[in-house]
């Protein structure tokens, strides 16, 4: 996912963190 983005967007800082959590895979942040 993070290597799509980062392509598709190349001036954009993608990270990617595990939720750690059953019902949220992903944590997702816009700034």
């Amino acid at each position: 996912l993070v290597e799509k983005l980062e392509e598709k967007y190349p001036d954009m800082d993608v990270q990617c963190f595990d939720g750690k959590q059953p019902l949220y895979y992903f944590i997702t942040s816009v700034e």
